[in-house]
Order: structure tokens, then sequence, then C-alpha cells
């Protein structure tokens, strides 16, 4: 039995399947994809969700300058990123009675990458995120709930936008 587990586990081992975090040399850190990670402008979203993708967006690009040098604001910032969020809400109806109802929330997501010297687009790329939450009867629930689902939202969203972004200059020729 355990012959075969270990069988297995080498069989799993051996697919081509890797992480897209883990480089072709098999080191988990890629200098190049957080070199260029680091030189991401981000842009200003509109709205309180932008706001808070924004400060997200941020934070990871900070770190990502805070590895590639002691002095990060000595980085030449030669990428641009915008992000548009478009949201939309939907109540499925109210319950008559004491139990809770739920809403969905739909943000459409739309981001560019650009060169920010050469004034030329380099990578565009949509996506859709939903989140159903319930609906308590009470207020403050229900403004908590819809609340929780936003900020919920938008680390995915900021997760997804960073994970297309790694993939990109993963696949760009090295310098």
């Amino acid at each position: 039995m355990f012959i075969g587990l270990l069988g297995l586990a080498f069989l799993v081992v051996s697919c081509d399947l890797h992480p897209i975090y883990l480089n072709r040399s098999g080191s988990a850190t890629n200098d190049s994809v957080n070199r260029n990670i680091a030189q991401i402008k981000v842009m200003p979203i509109s709205d309180r969700s932008g706001q808070l993708l924004r400060n997200r967006l941020e934070d990871r690009v900070s770190a990502a300058r805070a590895q590639m040098s002691d002095d990060p604001e000595s980085l030449d910032l030669g990428y641009g990123l915008t992000v548009s969020v478009s949201t939309s809400a939907v109540n499925q109806g109210e319950q008559i009675n004491a139990s809770s109802t739920y809403g969905i929330v739909s943000y459409t997501v739309k981001m560019t990458l650009v060169d920010l010297e050469l004034q030329k687009e380099l990578f565009k790329s949509s996506f859709l995120v939903q989140r159903s939450f319930s609906l308590p009867r009470d207020g403050f629930a229900e403004l908590t709930a819809v609340n929780d689902a936003h900020r919920l939202s938008m680390i995915e969203i900021s997760q997804t936008i960073m994970d297309r972004l790694q993939v990109y200059f993963d696949q760009l020729p090295p310098k």
C-alpha cells in the first residue's frame, strides 16, 4: 500500500504543471517578474471600491519594490496600470418570513498595462467577479453583509489582476 502511494506521488510530481509563482529554473521567485511588478504605477481608480482595490494593488507592488531595492523610491516606474470597475447589485427577492434573502454583486473589471515612456499599450484584460451574500432583515446586519461582499470582492479582484500581470511578465523574453 505504501509503495503504491509512493509511486503515485512520483507520478504526480513528474507532471508538467507548476505554480505561476515558480519560474522555470525552479526557484520560488522570479527576479525579472518581481522587477517588472515593482515598476508599476497604479493609477487612481474611481469610487470607494476602486480606492480599496487601488490600496490592495499598491500594497502588492510596494512589496515587490521593497524586495528589489533598499531605496524603493529610487526605482523607475516604467509601467502604468489602469483599472476600471463597474458594479451592479441585484437583490434576489424579499422573503416574507423571518429568514434572510440574498443578493448578488457583480464587478466587471477592465485592466490595461501601458509602457509610460513609449505610451504604448502592452497588455489588456477584462474579467467578471460575482459574489453572493445574505441579506438579513436588520439594517445594520444588511449594511455589514454588503460591505463584506465588496471588501472580499476587492481582495479577489486584486489577486486576479496580480496573477494576470505575473503571467504576462513571466512570458516576456529575458532582457
